[in-house]
């Protein structure tokens, strides 16, 4: 049976040249930080190495790049909940490989479930895919077709992006479907910098992550509106209605049953601090 093991950290030594990648206690070879691309490739080595969270953990988001054409998220607890191809494997690279396989396959996950592990692959849309957080599972998500786009953000998050609008009520749980993202918060002058620049492609309506809480606009973070006034340059319009977009250079509160774009958000494990 192959090892659980707990979250993923770098870990640096006395040369700053050189680190070592740990899994829970287990540590992996040492590798030379010559360049964040061997940092990236020293993650797809974990992901062959099938690394899986411990009892309880919440999913966690890795992003890895080595080119413009090779962009995966991988979720460390996530899984395809209902798969059109299911096929025994040994790994979560080999799992990989079978869906590569599949002209229509932009998801995989891989089950460790004991003796054999499960393949588990999806022939829809990511926005058709039905997704859930599992332990003992992990999941790829790439870049394969124009209806699947993701990205990390100057704030050095994840952000992810499925082109079809949806109501407004529906954008929590459109994003909290794809484990370990949620819809957008933005507490930080970088991380709004990040949903700006997403706003003004077409500058149509997008949903964020704003509730009122005793009658205050605040984030969903706990970060009232008022405190990120000092970056956030754009009035704030209503009270009364249980949702906000950004939209028309403002944050307007709605209904709900308007449609909007979502753009889901995922702090990484290998990502920077804002």
């Amino acid at each position: 049976m192959r090892s659980r093991s707990s979250s993923c950290a770098w870990e640096r030594t006395r040369d700053e040249r050189t680190a070592q990648l740990r899994i829970g206690r287990r540590c992996f070879v040492p590798v030379v930080e010559a360049s964040q691309t061997m940092k990236l490739l020293c993650v797809m080595s974990l992901l062959c190495a099938a690394a899986h969270p411990s009892d309880g953990q919440k999913p966690e988001v890795w992003y890895v790049s080595r080119s413009e054409r090779v962009q995966i998220v991988f979720v460390d607890g996530g899984t395809v909940e209902e798969a059109a191809v299911s096929v025994p494997s040994q790994s979560l690279c080999e799992c990989r490989s079978q869906c590569m396989a599949l002209s229509d396959c932009a998801v995989a996950s891989f089950v460790d479930s004991g003796a054999e592990g499960e393949c588990r692959l999806s022939r829809a849309n990511l926005a058709n895919t039905k997704l859930a957080a599992r332990e003992n599972a992990s999941l790829l998500i790439w870049n394969k077709s124009p209806d699947t786009n993701h990205w990390v953000g100057q704030d050095g998050r994840a952000y992810l992006w499925l082109p079809q609008q949806v109501l407004a009520r529906e954008a929590k749980t459109f994003c909290s479907r794809i484990p370990g993202f949620r819809l957008g918060v933005y507490t930080s002058q970088a991380s709004f910098e990040v949903l700006m620049e997403f706003y003004n492609r077409d500058k149509t309506d997008v949903a964020v992550d704003l509730n009122l809480v005793s009658s205050l606009p605040t984030w969903a973070d706990g970060t009232t509106f008022a405190e990120t006034s000092a970056f956030i340059n754009l009035p704030l319009n209503g009270l009364a209605q249980p949702y906000y977009t950004l939209s028309n250079n403002a944050f307007n509160d709605r209904d709900g049953n308007g449609k909007t774009r979502v753009l889901c958000q995922a702090d990484l494990v290998n990502g920077k601090a804002p």
